[in-house]
């Protein structure tokens, strides 16, 4: 587990040099593990976050919020972006739904598989606000990766804790690393305890394929850093501050963007 240090108090900060957005020049696997509940803390932002111990999760996270539905599909950017469009001129989710069967938006080539990748689709856009669904639709390809992994995370709590405590904390993220975050989360969550072995391979090769398809890490498991739009920051601050732990971005980013509410990257 990634060691958390005491963030320093808000009255230190005066005395701190100006924040800059480009990464410090230690190594990621050098920088502290800040909570945002610390981060809110130092840099004296108006959030209040709730800091869960482990005591917390074990008698807190129940199995419904360790939802396991992700097993194949990827990030599902194109299939999103597609029913993203329906959603602008259609209010009932419902209706959205029955279109995008009908007219086979997802581009599957059964009608089992249709049925199965729109739902799952849908699950995950009803997470974002209705900004994030117009940028999904209008914006470009890379806001989109970003969106989808973060619909992601909302909709999967696994997926959220497995990008703050390993994808953001490594260089390097290897299968090895997923099955040892899993072994840690299943000591408090049976539904993960008791998952089959079968549907456990899945789900790592899926969390890995999304991973991919958002450019978070390389064919060789290298994690790169995420560099979101203002207008993606923007999104992740409406849903919860707390996200932008679950990407690939360093404390520096992440004070950055959770203080100013939005930042461009240079």
């Amino acid at each position: 587990m990634p060691r958390v240090i005491t963030a320093p108090s808000k009255s230190s900060c005066s005395s701190l040099p100006a924040l800059k957005v480009r990464a410090p020049s230690v190594r990621r696997t050098d920088l502290p593990f800040w909570t945002i509940g610390q981060l809110t803390s130092a840099f004296g932002i108006g959030y209040s976050v709730h800091r869960t111990t482990h005591a917390d999760r074990r008698s807190h996270v129940p199995d419904a919020a360790y939802r396991l539905s992700f097993t194949t599909g990827g990030l599902l950017r194109a299939e999103a972006t597609a029913i993203a469009d329906l959603m602008l001129t259609m209010s009932d989710t419902d209706a959205v739904r029955r279109k995008a069967v009908s007219t086979n938006v997802v581009q599957q080539r059964t009608a089992s598989s249709t049925e199965r990748v729109t739902r799952e689709v849908l699950q995950r856009l009803t997470e974002l606000p209705k900004s994030g669904v117009e940028m999904l639709a209008q914006g470009p390809v890379e806001d989109g990766r970003h969106l989808m992994w973060l619909a992601a995370c909302v909709r999967y709590q696994f997926l959220r804790d497995f990008g703050r405590e390993v994808l953001r904390e490594r260089p390097v993220v290897t299968s090895g690393d997923f099955d040892t975050f899993w072994n840690v989360q299943s000591s408090w969550v049976d539904g993960l305890r008791d998952t089959k072995p079968t549907t456990r391979n899945k789900l790592r090769q899926n969390t890995f394929r999304m991973l991919r398809e958002a450019g978070y890490i390389d064919a060789d498991g290298r994690v790169h850093p995420a560099q979101p739009s203002p207008a993606v920051a923007d999104v992740i601050q409406t849903v919860s501050p707390e996200l932008f732990t679950s990407f690939p971005m360093d404390v520096v980013q992440i004070a950055t963007l959770v203080r100013n509410g939005r930042v461009g990257f240079s």
